[in-house]
């Protein structure tokens, strides 16, 4: 937060935020917080509208019931119930082979004075990724992306990862529902270029207290859930405490399902607010004595340009242009619930961008969200369902025909009872020889179904197949096997252009990915970090000058 800047300081050149901005950064008023609140209201709405206006996300809800096999439960008991869900086995196998990158890490740099500490980074990074577990935050990104057509990871620092006091870079997978674009440009739909971006998240109201205590009072549940988000389901979407039975048996709670009573949507907003530092002083920013602290000019104010005046040695000066005195150099981030503002000031991380880096394995310039890779076999799923259960069907009921009995000759209980397809049964008969007790109604030749029943079953999952790119995935995955010098030129003649173009995703990914993981190495890994992670290994020349904690080596202090 700034320190004593007022909203007139914080203003850009034009006195005041646009109609499509969000409101001046929040003072303690309650009527800021109103506007605040009131603009995240419509915001989440705004981004809402672009998620529903593509054809990937309205197939999301198709997508996770065909995950959890529902739906079968609605067919009568008397007929076949029988699934083969290849659609899941298939992304399952798509998703294990993508989510398997190798850990190298290549960071250089062109300038020598930095080799340094392009060595350090690679064995930091190489140490993080094994010790984190990182690709399986990868892999459940790549799931969201699979089923929901698009998957994200979202990275920051997490000060208590391995306990208190012991922090580390930590990833956090979250799906299509959880990232909500703002002012985003269809030309390219780069989250990084967009005026902002939601992310939404259900946290334990216990975790947000303890990270914003002074504002505990207004931290309660708020019954939301992503189910809600995706309107999959009815309920009631309010919380209100009761006075009674506080410490029984509904914890002071009521009308509230079990599992959303401790739960809390948080709002995590990064916008490229473009504010000017018109205040005529010098503004602090940031947390005083954190790495994300920094000064602001104001509009105007002399710089130093670091050159001297060659006839008097005076130091030539500047005036602090746009860029210099912006207030948000590193975007605006805002924190809130939905009764609550928790935070409103810089974001803390060095990298600039908006945490988050989006995955997907079907996309199209025409849409925001990528395509669910379950929905072009789907409907070959629905038929292999629908024939597997006629042939299911088929052979039960060649055991257990449609049968007709003679009613003036056995009763209705003994007719009842009596299953062809139960062998040693006894009926009582007054005369066997006076024609049929028991008839088949059908022809038996009704029940054949066609001989190439299965092998239309088996075609059907082999296009589903191809219809994901698997066979090019797992002739990829082979072709790394190959142990001889044309090892690439096989790996390009066998991987087919499915698995290239995803392989392809997961390489933009995957380099967004470090580079964020390079500026928060920067930013959060200290010289004792290093040492206690690497060794004398993962020390540099420059944490031996004044300022032990930067990577960044003091040029003055390291010359010769």
């Amino acid at each position: 937060m700034a320190g004593a800047a007022t909203t007139q300081a914080m203003s850009n050149p034009r006195g005041r935020p646009s109609a499509y901005e969000a409101p001046f950064p929040f003072d303690g008023s309650q009527s800021s917080k109103d506007r605040i609140l009131g603009w995240v209201q419509g915001a989440v709405v705004e981004g809402e509208s672009l998620l529903k206006s593509n054809s990937g996300y309205n197939f999301v809800d198709a997508s996770r019931r065909i995950m959890a096999d529902w739906g079968f439960d609605e067919l009568p008991s008397t007929l076949s119930k029988v699934s083969f869900n290849f659609v899941k086995r298939d992304a399952r196998d798509l998703i294990a082979t993508l989510a398997n990158p190798r850990p190298i890490s290549t960071f250089k740099t062109d300038n020598q004075l930095y080799n340094f500490q392009a060595d350090v980074l690679n064995k930091c990074y190489l140490a993080w990724y094994i010790r984190c577990n990182v690709d399986r935050s990868i892999r459940k990104a790549l799931q969201y992306a699979a089923v929901e057509g698009t998957g994200y990871i979202m990275t920051g620092w997490n000060p208590g990862y391995w306990g208190t006091g012991k922090g580390d870079i930590e990833l956090t997978a979250l799906g299509v529902d959880q990232v909500l674009p703002l002012g985003i440009s269809p030309d390219n739909w780069d989250l990084q270029k967009a005026y902002g971006v939601i992310i939404r998240r259900q946290v334990p109201v216990v975790d947000v207290i303890r990270r914003y205590p002074a504002s505990a009072a207004d931290i309660a549940p708020d019954g939301e859930s992503a189910s809600w988000w995706r309107r999959m389901f009815g309920g009631q979407r309010t919380v209100s405490a009761t006075p009674h039975n506080t410490f029984g048996r509904d914890r002071g709670f009521r009308d509230v399902d079990p599992t959303g009573r401790a739960i809390v949507t948080v709002y995590d907003i990064y916008l490229q607010d473009a504010s000017v530092n018109n205040s005529q002083q010098e503004m602090i920013m940031g947390v005083p004595g954190s790495p994300w602290e920094y000064h602001v000019p104001y509009y105007g104010q002399d710089l130093p340009t670091g050159v001297a005046d060659p006839d008097t040695g005076q130091p030539l000066m500047r005036k602090a242009d746009y860029y210099d005195a912006r207030v948000y150099p590193y975007r605006r981030h805002i924190v809130c619930t939905n009764r609550a503002v928790l935070y409103d000031g810089p974001s803390k991380y060095w990298h600039g961008q908006v945490p988050i880096i989006k995955f997907t394995l079907d996309d199209w310039p025409f849409e925001y969200c990528g395509i669910p890779i379950t929905r072009e076999p789907a409907k070959l799923q629905a038929a292999v369902t629908s024939l597997l259960r006629a042939l299911d069907d088929s052979e039960n009921a060649k055991l257990r025909p449609p049968i007709g009995y003679d009613r003036n000759r056995v009763d209705d209980q003994t007719a009842r009872s009596f299953d062809p397809r139960m062998g040693g049964q006894i009926i009582g008969m007054d005369d066997v020889t006076m024609g049929e007790m028991f008839r088949v109604l059908l022809d038996p030749t009704y029940f054949q179904m066609g001989q190439n029943t299965l092998q239309t079953v088996q075609w059907m999952r082999q296009v589903g197949k191809e219809l994901i790119g698997l066979p090019d995935l797992q002739n990829l995955q082979q072709a790394a096997q190959i142990p001889s010098g044309d090892t690439i030129e096989k790996m390009g003649e066998l991987a087919g252009p499915l698995a290239n173009d995803m392989s392809r995703n997961m390489e933009a990914a995957m380099r967004d990915l470090a580079e964020q993981f390079k500026a928060l190495c920067f930013e959060f890994y200290t010289a004792k970090r290093r040492f206690t992670l690497l060794g004398p290994d993962g020390l540099t020349p420059e944490d031996y000058d004044y300022d032990p904690d930067s990577l960044v080596p003091e040029i003055q202090n390291t010359a010769g």
